[in-house]
């Protein structure tokens, strides 16, 4: 016999208390011989053998009723009892929701991990709670969107071990938690899925989780605010849901929280400032913390420094590339109690040039009066054409005419300079193309056709333009306003000092245009005198590129900002982010989807992507959208962190072409700070909530026995206790006691 509550069995020591009581009744009085003594000895003598019987039957009774009392408190099931243990005759559905987040692989110095400690738990969940007969269903969860989940499994010795064989050989996955949205899926599953009444039967979940705070709460409140409405619904129908407490002591981590160049252009030969922001979630400093830069594989420099308890601190490497192409890039610090976060990765590309094309919608003969010489000359000062030219930009310049016979896929960034209209198959050429990735600024002047511009590049809000032209507003002493000056396309006219002599470049024209695309953002405004007005730079993504949008000229005729510095440093900023589109789609988190857009002349026959486990995958190129040249390369979901190669190969006579992609860990997941369950408890109020500590599943298998056959036991014992006090009660009248 064994007992859910075993420390009432102390208890046992109160049922020396009636017989303490008896013995010391027995010798409190003192014999004083006397006349009339006589007499009462005869009586006594008469009467002994029923007094001793009475006083006998009593102490029975009231030793009784404080044992049964003890025995009830201390809850006694039967183990591998057929009578208290086995299944009734419905089998209860047992659901194992299993957290394989990667903060479950937090490994706190020699202990088990978080995972291990799982295994553990489940072992014993089916050593003596999961009988043969019951209906049990495993999910496994992280913040993927694809939970994988097992159909339902009647459950015997094989199926045990199956699932113990499948659990042993299962890692962390590189997601992060959202016990949340995992919940919701499991109760869809169980109740709209499989169309399963939940009344009909208990159901229990066992939740198996390190119960970290993020996969529960946000900023304010629960992740998914509707969970608590759905498990109170499930505790009405008589579900449970178990929270089995996997996590370790000692949260402490280190984690590469961020790394990233701080130049958006990089180009062989010049020294590139490389930046890791470490974080230290512990409640102690982290002495001695070393980052090693890893550039295409091998180990360059290193970095060593003291990070502050709850803190973070940037280490910043000066790298030089010698070579032009694409680039693998990581910051790693030392292995510690939790190994996924301890690297980040970037992918670069190291560029000779940035080729630009502009397209001259008032081409003139004499310079400075085409709308286009003063870009060209801000852009590339020294002309950008040759290969002596220490200019970065590559500025090619042909006329709106000319704009369909170029390839547009080599250009990093297109501008149209004041052109008035555009084909169909111009304007289908450019959506494919900023589609693709590319970078489209589009200014305005006398020569638009605004009636053309909203009909066909806005398009109520699904063509390239970020808003839709309106009439063209004139004045004078118009000056500049930034909006977002955080933002990289003007973030360097941050200082107060860049701002006020932007504030002294007058515009004389400008058209206006109606923000009503919620996708759309205003960089800067046009001021008059106090009152802010309509934009004049606006932005809007396109696909995986960009798009922005500049409401006056490029040349003088409707401005004198042309003639500052400032518009050589504006113009500069903008080819360079408009340029910079291809660091995202090559920097990913996990989960996300890699994509690129491959043009005609880059297709090659044989394409392999190597991931960050040396798989190495054939993948193929299929074609883009009905009617384009251009083929697509994916892969989906980008379910593993690190470094991605890519191989193309185009016959044996021209070399294999590599590039890289990185994909990155979401490092809210780094933070191991748990949820209580007292705060679960106020978060989700008439929840089923159920909270066990791993190292006391065997506990709550002696209250799952009890739950099952123990509660026999139990009416017994309260049904001998009423019995046993009804006849104390009874006896001791009787007998005047």
């Amino acid at each position: 016999m064994l007992f859910a509550n075993p420390a009432m069995l102390f208890g046992l020591l109160l049922v020396a208390i009636p017989i303490i009581i008896a013995l010391l009744n027995r010798q409190r009085h003192q014999e004083v011989h006397w006349a009339a003594m006589a007499f009462l000895e005869a009586a006594l003598r008469k009467n002994r053998r029923r007094l001793t019987f009475q006083n006998l039957l009593l102490l029975l009774l009231r030793t009784a009723i404080l044992l049964i009392l003890v025995m009830a408190l201390a809850r006694p099931f039967l183990k591998e009892s057929n009578v208290f243990t086995s299944p009734p005759q419905t089998n209860r559905r047992v659901v194992l929701v299993i957290d394989r987040s990667f903060s479950m692989g937090h490994r706190p110095g020699t202990e088990l991990s978080s995972l291990d400690r799982t295994r553990e738990a489940v072992s014993e969940l089916f050593r003596h709670y999961v009988q043969d007969g019951d209906q049990l269903r495993v999910f496994l969860f992280d913040e993927s969107t694809d939970s994988p989940y097992q159909v339902p499994l009647t459950v015997d010795p094989s199926t045990k071990e199956q699932v113990l064989g499948e659990l042993a050989a299962l890692e962390p996955s590189h997601y992060a938690t959202d016990v949340a949205r995992s919940l919701r899926t499991v109760l869809a599953v169980l109740q709209e899925g499989e169309k399963i009444d939940l009344a009909a039967e208990q159901t229990e979940i066992f939740l198996i989780t390190d119960m970290q705070r993020n996969g529960w709460a946000g900023d304010i409140g629960l992740r998914d605010p509707g969970l608590a409405t759905r498990l109170r619904k499930f505790g009405e129908a008589h579900g449970i849901l178990h929270l089995i407490d996997v996590g370790g002591e000692g949260s402490g981590n280190l984690v590469v929280q961020g790394f990233a160049a701080a130049e958006p252009i990089i180009t062989p030969a010049e020294p590139i400032r490389l930046d890791a922001v470490v974080r230290s979630h512990s409640g102690q400093d982290q002495t001695k913390v070393e980052v090693s830069l890893v550039v295409d594989g091998i180990v360059r420099k290193n970095l060593t420094y003291d990070v502050p308890a709850g803190r973070q601190r940037t280490f910043s490497f000066s790298h030089v590339f010698s070579t032009a192409g694409s680039h693998s890039v990581t910051a790693r610090i030392a292995a510690d109690n939790l190994a996924i976060d301890n690297e980040r990765h970037l992918a670069l590309e190291v560029r000779e040039r940035i080729p630009i094309l502009i397209v001259d919608g008032d081409p003139q003969e004499e310079l400075w009066k085409s709308e286009t010489d003063f870009i060209r000359y801000a852009l590339a000062p020294a002309g950008g054409d040759s290969p002596g030219d220490p200019s970065l930009m590559e500025v090619t310049v042909i006329n709106e005419s000319d704009l369909g016979g170029e390839s547009l896929e080599r250009f990093a960034v297109i501008v149209l300079a004041n052109v008035a209209s555009l084909a169909d198959d111009q304007v289908g050429a450019l959506e494919r193309y900023v589609s693709a990735g590319g970078g489209l600024l589009v200014s305005l002047g006398d020569q638009v056709d605004a009636d053309f511009y909203v009909s066909s590049l806005y398009r109520d809000g699904s063509g390239l333009l970020p808003a839709a032209l309106g009439d063209v507003v004139e004045d004078e002493a118009m000056t500049l306003k930034l909006e977002d000056l955080s933002h990289p396309a003007i973030r360097f006219f941050e200082p107060e000092d860049y701002q006020a002599i932007l504030a002294n470049e007058f515009f004389f024209r400008y058209f206006s245009v109606k923000e009503t695309d919620k996708e759309s953002k205003v960089l800067i405004r046009m001021v008059q005198g106090e009152a802010v007005t309509g934009p004049v730079l606006m932005e809007k993504s396109y696909g995986r590129g960009r798009v922005m949008l500049y409401t006056s000229t490029l040349d003088d005729d409707w401005n004198g900002f042309t003639t500052s510095w400032t518009y050589v440093a504006m113009m500069q900023l903008w080819a360079v982010y408009l340029s910079d589109t291809a660091s995202s789609q090559k920097n990913l988190l996990v989960g996300d989807r890699y994509e690129k857009i491959i043009p005609p002349a880059s297709y090659a026959d044989d394409v392999r992507l190597i991931t960050p486990s040396r798989d190495s995958i054939r993948k193929p190129l299929t074609p883009d959208d009905e009617g384009s040249d251009h083929f697509t390369l994916s892969h989906d979901p980008c379910d593993e962190a690190g470094i991605y190669e890519i191989i193309f190969s185009r016959g044996e006579t021209e070399a294999p072409v590599k590039e890289y992609f990185a994909v990155n860990v979401r490092t809210e997941e780094s933070d191991l700070d748990p949820i209580t369950i007292e705060e679960l408890r106020d978060l989700l109020p008439g929840a089923p909530l159920r909270y066990t500590e791993s190292h006391q599943v065997a506990s709550l298998t002696g209250m799952a026995a009890k739950a099952k056959g123990g509660a026999g036991i139990w009416k017994l014992l309260l049904s001998a206790l009423l019995v046993f006090i009804v006849l104390e009660t009874i006896v001791a009248r009787l007998f005047g006691r």
